[in-house]
């Protein structure tokens, strides 16, 4: 019982304390100073536009280098302004609840050195594991959602074609075939709808720049190159976009054809391994087996005595 009241006393002192000071710095840091100081520190970028208040995610200590952190929530479509302060105060709350949960342990064990040792020493393996579990996570489902996209791209460009064909403009298109596309490839449908707003506050080519630095896939880049070569010289987008279908789908292929012929090597491999061992069994075992029973004999079988 004793214990119980010393953890719970300890878990009430920490967050009685971590909310006062939290209060603290709310009430003596104004928001518009705040937003000006952070301003004039970094430069503006998507993850800049806050709120003026962050909450507590944003108050959290973050000392670590965000670059790879802020090109994975894009590239994983985590397009909030608080996306970075939100997946920070994911992994320090999930280091913080093996952090207590390891100390209520350590109490409940006092008395047996060896096993509060052990248990503090898998808490700090676990405490690394679970810090280190969100970032790794996030870069999975940011491949993920790139090679979503990267898959369906040819298929959009097929589509915007199609409608640019039937006389509608290549913003229209966008729309449209972000409608079509919204069942079958949702992370590409809501790429094209933010497309199609940047280009309506800006340029189509602005858009386009904006779509390659959040998805940096090779075909993106260079369509996005295409789509601002056109914008400046003024050829048919159409035309272009068509012709640039069509050789990602034969790149497609080609990479498909590729594949192949690697799982067909991949796949005699274990043939090879499997039935190797049974031939030279079935081929040398009766051989092995004369010699064996040769030696085992000293060659008797082969005397005849004479008059037999």
């Amino acid at each position: 019982m004793v214990e119980i009241l010393t953890i719970g006393s300890f878990v009430f002192l920490t967050g009685s304390v971590y909310m006062v000071a939290l209060m603290l710095i709310r009430v003596q840091q104004d928001p518009v100073r705040r937003r000006l100081a952070t301003a004039s520190r970094q430069p503006v970028g998507w993850t800049d536009i806050h709120t003026p208040d962050r909450g507590m995610a944003g108050n959290l200590p973050n000392k670590i280098d965000e670059s790879e952190i802020d090109k994975d929530l894009r590239r994983a479509g985590f397009y909030k302004p608080n996306a970075r302060e939100e997946f920070n105060a994911m992994r320090y709350t999930l280091a913080t609840l093996v952090i207590i949960a390891t100390g209520i342990i350590a109490v409940v064990l006092v008395g047996d050195d060896t096993l509060v040792m052990q248990s503090l020493g898998i808490g700090l393996v676990l405490t690394v594991f679970f810090w280190a579990l969100p970032v790794i996570f996030l870069s999975f489902q940011a491949k993920a959602r790139v090679s979503r996209i990267r898959r369906a791209l040819p298929d959009s460009l097929d589509l915007i074609s199609m409608c640019m064909g039937g006389g509608m403009t290549f913003e229209d298109s966008l729309t449209r075939v972000s409608h079509d596309m919204f069942v079958a490839h949702p992370d590409l449908a809501v790429e094209l709808v933010i497309i199609r707003y940047q280009a309506d506050m800006n340029s189509l080519e602005f858009a386009f720049e904006q779509f390659a630095h959040r998805i940096d896939g090779p075909e993106v880049i260079a369509l996005r190159s295409l789509i601002g070569q056109s914008q400046r010289l003024g050829t048919n987008v159409g035309a272009a976009v068509r012709q640039f279908a069509d050789e990602l789908r034969l790149e497609r292929r080609q990479l498909a054809d590729a594949r192949s012929a690697k799982a067909e090597f991949w796949l005699l491999l274990p043939v090879v391994i499997l039935l190797l061992p049974s031939t030279v069994f079935f081929m040398w075992m009766p051989a092995i087996v004369q010699l064996v029973t040769h030696f085992t004999t000293g060659g008797a079988e082969n005397f005849m005595p004479p008059g037999s």
